[in-house]
């Protein structure tokens, strides 16, 4: 079986310091050429340690600024969090708010449940009212 022709040509220019591949006829759909070139160690020189920080900069500075802004934000949060949102030593504190007439106030009780349910809502308003001496109204038709 004979060798096919090759689709391509390699020629030098700039006394060997360039290489120009062209093909020999136009390639069809789906057909590639692949040029793969070896090199000697050194004749390319590595970046500078300049270079290099200059790439990875332009490679991740948004990365960085993104991870900075967020360092910034938990240390701030915890800073706060540290100054004024810690519970006090003697335990948490919950407000006893005094209502009018002399009776206290249990909608604290509300907010603080794991259940926040219409019935039971109900339930703490209508007992609050009656421990005021007010009566709660009844829904027509109950």
């Amino acid at each position: 079986m004979a060798n096919p022709a090759p689709i391509f040509q390699a020629r030098t220019a700039e006394g060997g310091r360039e290489v120009i591949f062209t093909t020999t006829r136009t390639l069809r759909p789906h057909e590639g050429l692949t040029v793969v070139v070896n090199l000697p160690k050194g004749a390319v020189a590595p970046p500078s340690e300049g270079q290099q920080l200059r790439y990875f900069l332009s490679d991740y500075l948004s990365e960085l600024i993104g991870g900075a802004g967020i360092a910034l934000a938990l240390f701030y949060y915890l800073l706060v969090w540290w100054k004024v949102g810690r519970d006090p030593d003697g335990g948490r504190c919950l407000p006893e708010v005094q209502g009018t007439g002399g009776c206290l106030s249990r909608a604290g009780k509300i907010h603080h449940g794991p259940w926040l349910r219409r019935r039971r809502l109900g339930g703490a308003v209508g007992s609050l009212s009656q421990s005021c001496g007010q009566e709660t109204p009844s829904p027509a038709g109950r």
